[in-house]
């Protein structure tokens, strides 16, 4: 389970100037386009207008080569128009302009947003290869950040995110602490469902019912499936429900949604706990 960050493209874009240089004309036509599809109702429209702005940001870097700003704008663009996730070819773009923005401006404090929502979407392609760059960014946002002034939700929506990712390559314990210190900086039940279910396969089931019974009500397994949560893959959070309803004494519910994870294919190496949760 994951949360995401809130998208705001241009909310934080300094204005371009008047001046008639080749990079700053591309740069306002650019984001008059993008300004324009903020207006348009039509999807189809709308994404017609974003590849517009975008073709002039592209414009912009080959006038100014070492200039960042179109870099950061492109993956903003397009990271505000996919955000249920863009297709692999769309996110591979989105990474890089977004890496090499931070080259370019690696003192710019906007580097920090970028890296979170780069770790998002590495995750979000799904395989390990993906999953260890996600890891190796997260790491790289904690040391550019001050943990101790740093919100608590903030840190702990980063270490329940980097907790998640180890729990899908099957390092558990490495996972629980990481649950247990995003707990530690924010008590929110989504990250103890997350620590409830990373204990129950590390064979710790009895600890994880404890943890789940203490956040879990029906109300609160409504927050699965809400805001900006997500699962990779999808059927991931069928084990998330089968364990809130075991907790919740609705046994048959809870073997269906094991049953559910299973057959979603979602992460086979914790089928069998599943399957064995099913028969106790």
């Amino acid at each position: 389970m994951l949360c995401a960050g809130q998208v705001s493209a241009q909310s934080t874009w300094p204005v371009i100037t008047l001046a008639d240089t080749p990079y700053e004309k591309a740069m306002r036509v650019g984001d008059r386009y993008i300004r324009q599809a903020g207006n348009i109702r039509s999807t189809v429209r709308q994404l017609r207008f974003f590849e517009h702005g975008v073709s002039f940001y592209e414009r912009a870097i080959q006038a100014e080569p070492m200039a960042a700003e179109p870099h950061y704008r492109i993956a903003e663009v397009l990271n505000a128009y996919y955000q249920q996730g863009p297709p692999k070819r769309v996110a591979n773009t989105m990474l890089r302009h977004w890496e090499r923005f931070a080259e370019l401006a690696p003192l710019d404090p906007r580097v920090n947003e970028t890296l979170f929502e780069r770790a998002l979407v590495h995750t979000r392609m799904g395989s390990d290869e993906h999953y260890r760059k996600a890891i190796d960014i997260y790491k790289r946002l904690f040391v550019r950040i001050d943990l101790q002034s740093s919100p608590g939700t903030s840190a702990a929506l980063r270490f329940s995110n980097m907790a998640e990712i180890y729990m899908m390559l099957g390092e558990l314990e490495t996972a629980i602490p990481l649950y247990q210190r995003s707990l530690a900086n924010y008590p929110d039940a989504l990250y103890a469902f997350g620590l409830a279910v990373a204990l129950d396969r590390n064979g710790q089931g009895e600890r994880a019912r404890e943890v789940m019974s203490t956040h879990t009500t029906n109300d609160s397994l409504r927050r699965l499936t809400e805001g900006a949560v997500f699962f990779v893959p999808h059927g991931e959070v069928f084990y998330y429900f089968a364990l809130g309803y075991e907790v919740l004494g609705r046994s048959e519910e809870a073997i269906q949604q094991y049953q559910k994870f299973i057959d979603s294919g979602a992460h086979p190496r914790y089928h069998r706990r599943a399957r064995e949760n099913m028969q106790r």
